[in-house]
């Protein structure tokens, strides 16, 4: 991800932050201009190639967006590369923002939480720690602990790295889709805080072990946001166990309530085709899993 002429002129230390808050509410930065232009065109570049990494027609960070907002852009940079000008080989947008929890007595509370919009490794440089290098200095400058972040609408590689690195496997997918960590959950107590009850609690969720096959487009909107997971080929599809599952009917394209692993990944297909732009999960083609995220 090396799109400015030296990433060692511009950023001095191994991990920095950029603020929305450095370029005020008419959009100038409060900075020289040079800086400025290198700063805009690295967000770009950053938010294109995490969007291609995860197949998306449009990036989910883009520097007109990030202007001016309240939220902050973590960059990890290698500086003995390039000649020695080195190169930033991760980012990570995150920000506060209010969440409503609902807990699976149905009970409400909001709570100021710290949110992962967008994560990225480059491709040569995953699966060398560098994406939970990046994620400490982020949960230490935050003043958080892993299970206290949120995350938006995750891939379920993200959720087997925050499985393997933080031991985090149970979840609860909140409105709007950003998932809160079951861990967390217990400590803040929604029942405890607020009396108000809410109409359709929320179940915790298992992720489980893996490079199993998930699923994208309009599958991941009738499962709830995850497809129940299948331990071995010849498995067939089982009633999702979550409250917050509505099955899939007979008029659902692909639909067949016996549907085998080598079928449910032409339905894959053919979802994914329908909605390109879906985030959520990966593509399983051929048996094997396209993780957008495959840092350790």
């Amino acid at each position: 991800m090396n799109c400015c002429q030296d990433i060692n002129a511009l950023f001095k230390d191994e991990i920095s932050c950029i603020e929305g808050k450095m370029w005020d509410k008419t959009g100038r930065y409060c900075g020289s201009a040079v800086v400025k232009e290198e700063l805009e065109r690295l967000i770009d570049h950053m938010g294109v190639q995490s969007a291609e990494c995860l197949g998306l027609d449009s990036p989910l960070t883009t520097f007109s967006a990030f202007k001016n907002s309240n939220q902050r852009i973590y960059l990890l940079k290698l500086a003995n590369i390039f000649k020695q000008k080195g190169a930033v080989v991760a980012f990570a947008r995150v920000g506060w923002r209010a969440i409503s929890l609902i807990d699976a007595q149905g009970f409400r509370a909001q709570q100021d939480m710290l949110c992962l919009y967008d994560i990225y490794v480059a491709t040569k440089f995953q699966r060398l720690g560098n994406g939970r290098r990046l994620l400490d200095f982020i949960f230490k400058h935050e003043n958080v602990k892993p299970e206290a972040m949120t995350i938006d609408q995750p891939s379920q590689a993200l959720l087997n790295f925050f499985m393997r690195q933080f031991f985090l496997r149970e979840f609860t997918t909140q409105e709007h889709r950003y998932i809160v960590w079951k861990r967390y959950m217990d400590q803040v107590k929604p029942t405890a805080k607020s009396g108000v009850r809410y109409a359709q609690p929320i179940h915790t969720q298992t992720n489980t072990q893996a490079n199993t096959h998930t699923h994208t487009g309009n599958v991941s909107h009738y499962m709830g946001g995850l497809w129940p997971v299948f331990s071995q080929p010849g498995d067939t599809l089982k009633p999702h166990p979550f409250t917050n599952w509505h099955p899939p009917t007979a008029a659902t394209p692909g639909y067949n309530n016996e549907l085998s692993l080598q079928e449910l990944r032409v339905y894959n297909n053919q979802a994914r085709n329908h909605n390109n732009n879906d985030r959520s999960g990966v593509l399983s083609i051929e048996g094997k899993a396209h993780l957008p995220f495959e840092f350790y």
